[in-house]
């Protein structure tokens, strides 16, 4: 991985004094170009600070932060040490996730965006094409990365971001009414009419998830995009309609015919549901361990079932990327190379959100039950695709899952169908 200009250590009085000139750049930022094309992402030379007489103690600077509003708080905390240490306040907008996208490929070509973003692996693709993300080089501690956080936020031999947390997904078990973990799909039927004789009233809860719902396609041999030699992945090998997916919409189907997925279990639905210990499994992620854990039912998380094949679910790696028009990009760069990237801002992170670590010497430490098994059901997850056209395929899996829950449609011409807008959508973002 090539070396960027950013990864030179930036002595304490030294990097006191580039704070104290960032203001001074502010209005030459401002006339930062507007991107009109998609241009291909090169390094970013930083603007060097003017050498000051004297360095400050303390220097009045702030770094503005787009940030989802669940993780404001612990991004906060993790904070408080750079903006202890050296002054420098971060100023975190909290924003809705869905929104932080949108919004900064609009405000972001104009320079009015943030120093830096809250992001999602599958970013990386619309984001770079734009060219409003800059290049990360950590050095050597590139190898405390998880691989997989490595792989899903690379181009071109260059990262751009600095993972926070990892988050799949795996099967919910309520250990009170099933003991053991379903570990193939083709055995549901059997366990299901065991927790009826309970009078379990949901034994399973199917939820149309397109991020979940994929794992259960790869069980049975299906895929969204196929991958290379390297593990990249390919766009051009669409694997919605293979045999292996044609196998899932037929079995999901059958499931629908004999009352075992019932349509309509939208997420609150299925916390609810949970919560009132109605149901003893169902696939989803850790954004409900807190909600579960509050309401005082025993939660274990497995691996997803297999049932040709080991599943291979979505790997969602979240992170801070670097606005390449931002403001202070120079210091917004140190503060997540020289700052963020250690074992106790990572730790806190993972901590207060309980989610996996992509910090290796975090990640191998925990000791919090929920977040090992959280591992554990990631352990064969890949990272979602950011390759142009994948955003075509969230809503398509959403419409297709539900012509068959609301059983409106051939299962296989649902399949075929979204294979074909995915196929639609690969061609339309390649221009």
């Amino acid at each position: 991985m090539s070396r960027s200009p950013f990864r030179k250590k930036i002595p304490r009085r030294d990097f006191l004094a580039l704070i104290g000139s960032a203001t001074a750049g502010v209005a030459l930022a401002s006339c930062a170009p507007q991107v009109t094309s998609a241009p291909t992402p090169q390094p970013v030379e930083p603007t060097k600070a003017p050498a000051p007489t004297t360095a400050p103690e303390k220097a009045a600077a702030a770094l503005k932060v787009w940030a989802d509003t669940a993780f404001v708080p612990a991004m906060q905390k993790m904070s408080e040490g750079f903006t202890q240490k050296y002054g420098v306040q971060i100023d975190f907008n909290p924003m809705g996730f869905g929104d932080i996208l949108n919004q900064f490929q609009q405000a972001g070509p104009a320079g009015e965006g943030p120093d830096l973003i809250d992001m999602n692996v599958d970013w990386l693709d619309p984001l770079s094409r734009a060219g409003l993300l800059a290049p990360i080089d950590y050095g050597d501690k590139l190898d405390k990365i998880d691989p997989r956080a490595v792989t899903g936020w690379s181009l071109a031999g260059k990262m751009y971001a600095l993972p926070l947390a990892m988050e799949s997904y795996g099967m919910y078990r309520n250990p009170d009414l099933l003991d053991q973990p379903l570990k193939n799909w083709n055995d549901l039927e059997a366990v299901v009419d065991d927790l009826k004789e309970k009078d379990v009233e949901f034994p399973i809860l199917f939820e149309n998830q397109s991020y979940v719902d994929y794992g259960l396609i790869t069980a049975f041999g299906g895929y969204l995009f196929g991958t290379n030699a390297d593990g990249s992945y390919n766009n051009q090998d669409v694997g919605l309609d293979n045999a292996g997916t044609l196998k899932y919409a037929r079995w999901v189907d059958s499931m629908v015919k004999k009352g075992i997925f019932k349509p309509g279990q939208d997420n609150n639905t299925c916390e609810t549901l949970w919560t009132g210990g109605k149901s003893a499994l169902y696939p989803s992620g850790p954004w409900h361990i807190q909600n579960f854990k509050t309401a005082g039912i025993k939660i274990q998380i497995d691996i997803l079932p297999e049932a040709d094949k080991e599943a291979n679910p979505f790997l969602s790696v979240r992170a801070f990327g670097l606005n390449k028009l931002g403001k202070q990009l120079a210091l917004a760069s140190t503060y997540l190379t020289e700052y963020l990237a250690a074992d106790e801002p990572q730790k806190i992170f993972s901590d207060i959100t309980a989610k996996e670590s992509p910090w290796l010497p975090v990640k191998d430490k925990t000791t919090d039950v929920l977040i090992k098994q959280q591992i554990e059901a990631a352990k064969n997850g890949m990272p979602i695709p950011s390759v142009p056209g994948v955003m075509s395929y969230w809503n398509a899996m959403t419409d297709a899952t539900a012509l068959i829950l609301n059983q409106q449609g051939d299962p296989e011409e649902a399949f075929k169908n979204l294979a074909a807008k995915v196929r639609e959508g690969v061609k339309s973002a390649a221009g």
